[in-house]
């Protein structure tokens, strides 16, 4: 469980620290892992792109050879990207997948344990930050 962990448990006390002495936290270039962080007390995140320091002046990928990987969508309410559908562009494909992040935000701020339940049913890493989130949640009440 460690393995997967990451920076996921240093970001939660970070968020946990600056909170507790009444300063806004708002973790940076967190990807799908904001909600998690909004689950804690947050009060927002900024998903970051996939390149950092320059973005090229065609939007990042498109596809096929290049800069990196095609940007994939992620699904309402999914924590895992998928390939996007023919003739979907990588515009459409971000969209959809802030749309999601919108939707997973909400309900951390509504109702952690019900982002936690969404977390574990996600994949490899949601599974983890799920156990990660619960038990801080656990030694909290």
């Amino acid at each position: 469980m460690r393995r997967g962990m990451g920076r996921t448990v240093p970001g939660l006390n970070a968020v946990q620290a600056f909170e507790q002495r009444g300063i806004d936290a708002f973790p940076d270039c967190v990807g799908r892992l904001g909600p998690v962080f909004v689950a804690e007390g947050a009060h927002g995140y900024v998903t970051g792109t996939r390149f950092f320091r320059s973005v090229p002046a065609t939007l990042l990928s498109v596809g096929g050879g290049g800069g990196g990987i095609p940007i994939g969508v992620q699904d309402a309410g999914a924590w895992e990207e998928r390939s996007r559908e023919p003739g979907m562009d990588a515009f459409a494909a971000r969209v959809a997948s802030l749309q999601s992040l919108r939707e997973l935000t909400l309900l951390a701020a509504r109702d952690p344990d019900a982002l936690i339940a969404s977390l574990r049913e996600g994949g490899r890493y949601p599974a983890i930050w799920a156990g990660v989130l619960a038990q801080r949640r656990r030694r909290a009440a």
